[in-house]
């Protein structure tokens, strides 16, 4: 794998990897379609939607929860358009409103006060879930407003799996719009096999690279989702639910999700 241990650093420091956002004025539960593109990286993008369980699994998978590299624990209200992060260590929690970047955090335990520290980990927290969430659902992300989808030819991924291959790249969307992906599309039906990210479009090798493995649908939707990104990467402990107590995003002991 190239230039991988540079990133973790990165990873380490920084917990942060900058991806595409959604765009907060639209419903939420539901998928947008205004990628751009050739007709055939749309359309290996629309299978891949299919293969994950469409806009229906989507719309009704109104909470997932997941576990991001085994360092963080998110839950995500698609609908109410809130997340809720809990550092696996106990050190840190958050409750973020993503449209207005509002919200609660809590140090070791201890409701946080002080407006401009605040402030800083509920932006911390916008750049987390915006990070954390694409390593989970970008096969849904695929064809999202400001995304622009090129085919560029066959090749095989790290495993010798044959596959299509489409470059992502952005415009004037996301906190880091200069990011680029390749992603590696193959099997029946149709699936994300292997992404790779550039942090800048105009690179020539990625920053990483990294299969995606272990897809399984998931109750009480059947959307289905990839679990696996290689040793030390995996998205841990995938829940959907229709349904979570309020409290969920209001106090710092409801963690049983």
């Amino acid at each position: 794998m190239r230039h991988f241990l540079p990133f973790v650093v990165i990873i380490l420091l920084s917990g942060l990897i900058t991806c595409k956002v959604q765009d907060e004025q639209l419903s939420p539960d539901l998928l947008h379609f205004d990628a751009t593109g050739d007709t055939m990286a749309l359309d290996l993008a629309a299978q891949v939607l299919e293969t994950n369980g469409g806009q229906q699994a989507w719309s009704e998978s109104r909470y997932v929860a997941w576990t991001f590299f085994g360092r963080r624990r998110l839950v995500w209200d698609k609908w109410g358009q809130q997340v809720r992060i809990h550092y696996t260590d106990g050190s840190m929690d958050m409750s973020l409103h993503i449209p207005d970047t509002t919200g609660m955090v809590w140090k070791n335990g201890v409701v946080m006060s002080e407006p401009d520290s605040l402030d800083k980990y509920l932006n911390q927290a916008y750049r987390i879930w915006i990070n954390d969430s694409y390593w989970l659902l970008m096969p849904f992300k695929l064809r999202d407003p400001g995304v622009h989808l090129s085919y560029i030819g066959r090749d095989t991924t790290q495993n010798g799996t044959s596959a299509d291959v489409l470059e992502m790249e952005f415009t004037a969307v996301g906190v880091t719009p200069q990011n680029k992906y390749h992603i590696w599309i193959g099997g029946e039906p149709k699936e994300v096999l292997q992404w790779a990210y550039y942090r800048n479009a105009q690179d020539s090798l990625p920053g990483f690279t990294n299969l995606w493995t272990n897809y399984q649908p998931y109750e009480p939707t059947g959307i289905v989702l990839s679990s696996g990104r290689g040793p030390g990467r995996e998205m841990g402990d995938i829940k959907v639910y229709k349904e979570l107590p309020e409290q969920t995003f209001s106090e710092v002991t409801a963690t049983n999700w």
